[in-house]
């Protein structure tokens, strides 16, 4: 997930009053129906963690049912997402959507945070099918416009497939993403091991630079470098390599 997935407020109806002749008019109050109870998306207090993917690699998401709000009807949520050696925190809430296909018939909105109080903003659909999954945008709370898509996949509790790599990659905004030209960048990374890493971009016209090469890093923990995007319109890759050979990378572009 680019570092940045808010409680959000939804609009259940609307009602009209119509009458007769002013003449023959009678006041009658509206009544309002109390909040439809209905099952919980997931099971109260239990915590179901899934495989969760997005732009920058596979991670995992937990949500915990807290049961459904009195006034509301939906079923508050606690999130925690983790991807990539960083931890997000956050809540929301779960509603089932009345008369929609299986297995996307549940709306599922909720607002994640880092410890550096970075915050997004998650909206989408989930259910199950032939196994639990889920899908919809993200974006950080401070600019909408920065939308990305996220999912989640397989049962509760399930690892993602294969090999993982010992090494991770992102900016701020999230890979594939967009900066303007003269804008700040902060790139992310780590490594599973202690190792010596080399950063390269490739520019647009195919030329590369290299950023920081043979740099120490301790196993588990997170660099951050912070840098300004250069004025050549195009797609950007950062490439960072172990001292082994092993590469990971981040495209972004530039107007």
């Amino acid at each position: 997930m680019n570092r940045s997935f808010l409680p959000a407020a939804l609009l259940l109806g609307l009602m009209g009053l119509l009458g007769g002749p002013a003449a023959r008019a009678q006041s009658t109050p509206p009544t309002i129906a109390p909040p439809t109870t209905t099952s919980p998306v997931f099971p109260i207090n239990q915590p179901q963690t899934f495989r969760y993917t997005d732009a920058d690699g596979f991670g995992s998401i937990t949500f915990v049912d807290l049961g459904q709000d009195s006034v509301s009807g939906f079923d508050q949520l606690q999130v925690t997402l983790t991807q990539n050696g960083v931890t997000f925190t956050g809540s929301g809430i779960a509603t089932p959507l009345p008369g929609a296909d299986r297995p996307l018939n549940n709306l599922v909105s909720f607002t994640v945070t880092d410890t550096a109080k970075n915050a997004f903003f998650f909206s989408g659909k989930m259910g199950l099918g032939v196994e639990f999954q889920g899908e919809g945008t993200y974006h950080p709370v401070s600019d909408p416009t920065q939308l990305s898509s996220w999912g989640l996949l397989f049962v509760p509790g399930t690892p993602p497939p294969g090999p993982s790599t010992p090494l991770s990659l992102s900016v701020d905004r999230g890979c594939g993403n967009n900066y303007p030209f003269g804008s700040s960048i902060v790139v992310t990374y780590n490594s599973s091991t202690n190792d010596t890493l080399t950063l390269t971009e490739q520019l647009p016209d195919g030329t590369q630079r290299v950023l920081f090469a043979s740099q120490a890093v301790t196993a588990g923990q997170t660099y951050s470098l912070t840098g300004t995007v250069g004025n050549q319109a195009g797609q950007r890759t950062l490439i960072l390599r172990s001292a082994a050979g092993t590469e990971v990378s981040c495209t972004f572009s530039t107007p």
